[in-house]
């Protein structure tokens, strides 16, 4: 015999599954991250520039901010073209940032330029300020990409060192 109460059971049953999946959706929706590995590409003023295309952000602002230590060789160079040893310089932490992006459907594609630092002058490092310097090389150790939202990483990227 078939119950009067099997279609209040059934309708229980499919209100059960629906809820059950509305709330797993959530759960199953793509996590944040990169489109394509993200570049960085050397300027010809010593400063780098990260590109990157990131997905699945969501609605929420975010922020980007590329960050970086640095160290260059700088030789000094006397009037009359003598030049000595070069010497290692090294360079607090540098960052930039984009402030508050609005991602578009979900999506973020962008380009931050770091750097150059600022270099000491002959005075700083050279034997007198009658002389002048040259950057043999410029190292950018291991820049990385952050993705904020809420205050909290939820993408990263580490580039290694960067020498121009």
């Amino acid at each position: 015999m078939i119950s009067r109460n099997l279609p209040v059971a059934l309708s229980l049953t499919l209100m059960i599954t629906l809820v059950s999946i509305l709330m797993i959706s959530p759960v199953l929706a793509a996590k944040p991250h990169y489109s394509n590995t993200p570049t960085i590409t050397k300027n010809s003023n010593q400063s780098i520039t990260a590109n990157f295309n990131a997905a699945s952000l969501g609605k929420k602002l975010a922020n980007v901010t590329l960050s970086s230590h640095a160290t260059a060789d700088i030789q000094c160079v006397n009037p009359g073209g003598y030049s000595v040893p070069s010497k290692k310089v090294e360079f607090q932490q540098m960052q930039v940032s984009t402030g508050d992006v609005k991602p578009k459907n979900g999506k973020i594609k962008a380009a931050l330029t770091l750097g150059p630092p600022d270099f000491p002058s002959a005075v700083d490092v050279c034997p007198n300020n009658n002389w002048s310097t040259n950057v043999l090389s410029l190292t950018y150790e291991n820049p990385v990409l952050h993705i904020q939202q809420k205050n909290s990483d939820i993408l990263n990227f580490t580039f290694g060192n960067v020498t121009q």
